[in-house]
């Protein structure tokens, strides 16, 4: 909650001054420190507590998805939002 209280706060706090506050909650994302990860790395027990939640998503996104998030929110099309956190994870958060 650190971060979303963080965020739901400076938004709060600072939109009298035109400063707008918002948080992006990546998901599965593929990159080089994820890229060689295979399943014996993960502890077993955990892994298959959260594998039928995964299994509904079954897809990761490169760093592109995240990138594509944070150019909207710095744009002038989302000039109205503010406070908002930003799940980036193919739907998997709402599983």
């Amino acid at each position: 909650h650190a971060v979303v209280g963080l965020t739901k706060s400076v938004a709060w706090n600072h939109a009298p001054d035109g400063i707008r506050c918002n948080a992006i909650c990546p998901g599965a994302t593929d990159t080089n420190i994820t890229g060689g990860l295979g399943v014996d790395y993960f502890d077993a027990g955990g892994f298959a507590r959260a594998l039928p939640v995964m299994g509904l998503c079954e897809r990761i996104s490169g760093p592109q998805a995240q990138a594509n998030a944070a150019l909207f929110l710095v744009s002038d099309m989302a000039y109205f939002v503010n406070g908002a956190i930003v799940p980036v994870d193919a739907g998997w958060s709402a599983g």
